[in-house]
This record gives structure tokens, C-alpha cells and sequence, in this order.
């Protein structure tokens, strides 16, 4: 009883503190912490139970919950069982639990259907008969050699071959080389970068790390890239900063036209099989086979293979065309979901009437955040939209979605793709056209979770001066004495609007949640 009274004497304190707060800027009425738990194992609960009742002890009163919600359909029984426990214990703890959801940035979604994720297009790749097979023909696709006598740039800690090549519009390349080290040091890693050399701002397509070391032997490397709309790229290999000390040599470095390794097969993402010398077009499904994504992935071949069955049109000897949309992907690994396509919206709706009826949350977060490819489909460009537009387009539909399936509901959003002052620029990675302004297209009751703790004290008044509430996404793991928490804290309560602030932590990492809620606790210490 003693614990109690205790425990309600703080949270009444803080909640005061926020009203307090409230009549000359924001509040602090919103406490979260960030959980993330696929509630696979029966060990998650007692793991989220402890950070509830830790959170309880401290004055918090919300768990952003990311649990997978997304994919509530295919969830077995135990891991429901899972999450109705800790639904038990949140609401015996009085911990409100938030759903994160739709990381649509991140290609949320491919479990319902892998080939609603963004695509490149890929034109004119050319394909030759072999067998009962159309494949890509290597012979057609001949190596072009670029030298590396000239290009190598030594400045200060940049140590790179920098090159300017020109490319073909909708292809898709690879950039390939051997590297030799010699007692080499940097405190950044080395890279191979393709940047589009017809934008304006520096504009990367494509990079990957190399794994280097110090002292090595002749290695070889590859990057692939699409060329989009662009006919020239400026090609970099080395140091982009960090380099210290020794050397490296390159040879056989060579730029070359590929087929592409995975194709989507989508209403916004068409192909075509063609004729190189009649112009003739061919019909899939009767001259011509694409296997299924999944099935694409899990083949051991570098490039698409076309089945030919009997009966087709396409015959030995003939040389063929091939035009696509390949996933656009980004940093080796991300594929963003396709915003245009009317069946990702089916998934919404779906995945969100199941958190529904498990839930009945009264505040839901959308997971909207960076959209790192965009525009460049077919279904985007015949939008003739900007990408801030076809992004604020989704980002309605989806709050409208949430409200139909929970009438007056919260609806809170990460910042960055609707923040002029973050990624809502005019060139942001792979997407085709601009994202400024996509803040003016989406409703204003939404709530903007802003989390770029270097453009607090700008980005959330820029916010609140457009008329939307406002939340801070604070900690990020950072190190005693939590300096960035605090800053987080003095800007949520001198904005107007803002509704509070929550304990983002990416690397599961609690124990500075005791230290992070007495900085909510004492509003005035610096």
C-alpha cells in the first residue's frame, strides 16, 4: 500500500508538471517507452513484463509496442496467447499500449506479397534461346574497361578513384574491380559508390562496404546499380573520408550491362518479351514463363531465367529483348514498398482490423519512415505526382483506414519524410522526384513523432507553427548524463502542442530508463 501511494504521489506530480507546462508550451501527458519483441519465445513475456513494471515504477504510462503487428494474419496461437498476457499486464499496470505498424520505408508488406515493393525499370536487356530457356545473353552485353592510371585523388583523409562514366537510361549495371592493400588504415570504411551525376546535390544510387585487410592480396569487388533516368554516373572507390595511412592498388576495373536477378510482377511494375529484329511482342504465360519472386530469390543463378513451354512463339536462334521492373534497393538491403499500388492498402485495412480486435488501442503509430526508394515505377509515374505527394496520398489513406477501424483514435507518425528540416527535401536517395511539401497533404490531427535530435528546437516548433501536435522520439541510446534526453525535454515543453516524449532505445537497452524518467521528473534541472 506504502509502494502505491508512493507511486501515485509521482505520477499526479508529473502529470501536474505537465499541465503546468501546458499553459505556455507542451506537456509531458505522454510517457512511452519503445519496446520491440516478436513474442516468439515464452521468455518474451517475462521480458516485456519487466519493462512494463519498470516503466509503471518510474512514471511512465505508455509502451510503444513494436510486436509485429503487421502480420497479426499469420500469427500462431502461442504467440496470441503471448500478447493477450501482456495485454493482462499492461492493463494491470496501467501502461497504455501504442501499436507500431506499416515500416512500409523498410518493405512491410512482403509477407502478404513480396512484389509490392518498389521497382526499377529495366529496358531492352537483351536474351538469347538455350534449350526449353530464354536467358540473358553475356555475349551481347560486351565489358567495357575504364582505366585507373588517371582519377585517383589523395586529399587529407579522402584517398579514391573517382570516375565519370556514361550509362544508358533504364539499365541496370555492374561495377567490378580487383583491389591489392598495403599496410592500409582508416577509421571509415572503404567503399564502392555509384552516384547519379545528372542531380544537382550528390545523389548515391548505390554503395557498399568492402572488407578489407590491411595488407591484402588481389581481391575482387562488384556493385550493381540501376541507372534510372539518368545517362551518367560518377563512380567512387576508396576512402570518402578517414583514410590514415598506406596504400591501395586497383586493376581490371570494368563497368558492364546486366540482366536483372529478380523481377516483380505487378499491375504497376509491367514487362515484356520481345522480338530484337521483328519488334513482335510475347504473350506471357503462353511463350513465355517468369518464375515467382520467392521462387527468384532462392535460385542460384546470377540473372532471370525465362521458361519457354510448348507451344511457344519463341523459337532457337532468336534474339530477344527483355524490359522489367526490378526491386529498387538501397544501401545493399532495403526496399521500400510500393505507395501506388492499390492492393498494399487491402493489406492495411486487413492487418489493421486484426490489431483491432486484439487491441482496441486508442493510439496507433504509423511506421512511415525512411522512404529511401520511390516514383520510379510504372503505377508512380502515371500518378504524374511528386514523391511528396504520392507519400502524403498514403499517409491519408492510412489514417483514414485507422479511423474507420477505430473511429477518434490517435494517430501518431515518425517525422522525417514530412520534416523540410530532415528528409522531406527535394533529393533524398533512390526516389525519383522531390518530397518538400508533403507535410501540406496530410491531415492535421495527425501527431508527428519527431526524433532528429540535431533539429529538436527546429523541427518540432515548425510543426506546431503549421498547426500539428507534436511528440518527441528522445534517448536513442545515448550516454550518461543523457544531455540529448534533456534537450528533448526543454523543447517539448516550450513548443505549443506537444503531447509528450518517449524512451527510444533501438538496442533494447533499459537501464537508463530510471535516469531518463527523473529528467521528466524535475522539469527545471538542466
Amino acid at each position: 500500500m506504502r509502494v502505491y501511494l508512493q507511486m501515485r504521489r509521482i505520477c499526479i506530480g508529473i502529470a501536474m508538471a505537465g499541465l503546468a507546462a501546458n499553459a505556455v508550451g507542451g506537456s509531458l501527458s505522454n510517457r512511452w517507452v519503445y519496446v520491440t519483441d516478436g513474442l516468439l519465445k515464452e521468455s518474451s513475456v517475462a521480458r516485456v513484463s519487466n519493462i512494463v513494471w519498470m516503466a509503471k515504477s518510474n512514471g511512465m504510462n505508455g509502451m510503444m509496442a513494436g510486436f509485429g503487428f503487421d502480420y497479426l494474419k499469420y500469427w500462431p496461437k502461442e504467440r496470441r496467447d503471448r500478447l493477450a498476457r501482456i495485454k493482462e499486464i499492461c492493463e494491470e499496470a496501467g501502461i497504455e499500449i501504442i501499436p507500431t505498424m506499416w515500416s512500409l520505408g523498410y518493405g512491410q508488406m512482403q509477407n502478404y506479397d513480396r512484389n509490392v515493393v518498389e521497382g526499377m525499370p529495366v529496358e531492352g536487356v537483351p536474351f538469347r534461346v538455350e534449350g526449353t530457356n530464354a536467358v540473358f545473353d553475356v555475349a551481347a552485353a560486351p565489358v567495357r574497361p575504364i582505366s585507373a592510371k588517371t582519377g585517383l585523388h589523395r586529399e587529407k583523409q579522402y584517398y579514391r578513384l573517382i570516375k565519370k562514366v556514361s550509362v544508358k537510361p533504364h539499365r541496370r549495371y555492374r561495377y567490378a574491380f580487383e583491389v591489392r592493400t598495403q599496410e592500409l588504415v582508416g577509421d571509415r570504411p572503404f567503399m564502392v559508390i555509384a552516384v547519379d551525376a545528372t542531380r544537382k546535390k550528390y545523389n548515391e544510387r548505390a554503395a557498399r562496404k568492402v572488407d578489407l585487410r590491411s595488407t591484402q592480396d588481389w581481391t575482387r569487388c562488384e556493385l550493381d546499380f540501376c541507372s534510372a533516368e539518368s545517362d551518367a554516373f560518377y563512380l567512387y572507390i576508396g576512402f570518402m573520408g578517414g583514410w590514415k595511412s598506406g596504400s591501395f592498388e586497383l586493376r581490371q576495373v570494368t563497368l558492364t550491362e546486366i540482366a536483372p536477378e529478380r523481377v516483380l510482377r505487378r499491375p504497376g511494375a509491367p514487362f515484356a518479351l520481345r522480338n530484337a529484329s521483328t519488334g513482335e511482342t510475347y504473350e506471357e504465360g503462353r511463350d513465355y514463363v517468369i518464375p515467382d519472386l520467392l521462387t527468384q530469390k532462392r535460385r542460384k543463378e546470377a540473372y532471370i531465367t525465362l521458361a519457354l513451354p510448348p507451344g511457344s512463339k519463341v523459337k532457337a536462334g532468336d534474339r530477344l529483348l527483355f524490359d522489367s521492373h526490378t526491386p529498387a534497393v538501397t544501401q545493399g538491403s532495403q526496399v521500400s514498398t510500393c505507395l501506388s499500388e492499390p492492393s498494399l492498402y487491402d493489406y492495411i485495412e486487413d492487418s489493421a482490423i486484426r490489431t483491432e480486435a486484439a487491441l482496441h488501442p486508442k493510439k496507433w503509430h504509423i511506421s512511415m519512415d525512411e522512404f529511401r526508394n520511390g516514383g520510379t515505377c510504372a503505377a508512380c509515374r502515371a500518378r504524374g505526382m511528386t514523391m511528396g505527394e504520392i507519400y502524403a496520398d498514403a499517409v491519408t489513406k492510412v489514417f483514414n483506414i485507422v479511423q474507420k477501424v477505430h473511429p477518434g483514435a490517435e494517430v501518431y507518425i515518425w517525422s522525417d519524410m514530412l520534416d523540410p528540416n530532415h528528409n522531406g527535401v527535394s533529393v533524398y536517395y533512390n526516389c525519383a522526384t522531390s518530397f518538400e511539401d508533403a507535410w501540406k497533404g496530410v491531415p492535421k490531427d495527425l501527431i508527428i513523432c519527431c526524433w532528429y535530435g540535431r533539429k529538436s528546437d527546429i523541427s518540432m516548433p515548425f510543426f506546431a507553427s503549421h498547426g500539428f501536435r507534436t511528440m518527441a522520439a528522445a534517448y536513442y541510446d545515448e550516454k550518461p548524463p543523457l544531455k540529448g534526453s534533456r534537450k528533448w525535454r526543454d523543447v517539448v515543453l516550450r513548443t505549443d502542442g506537444a503531447v509528450g516524449i518517449m524512451y527510444t532505445t533501438w538496442r533494447g537497452a533499459y537501464a537508463d530508463l530510471p535516469a531518463f524518467c527523473e529528467i521528466l521528473k524535475n522539469p527545471s534541472e538542466k
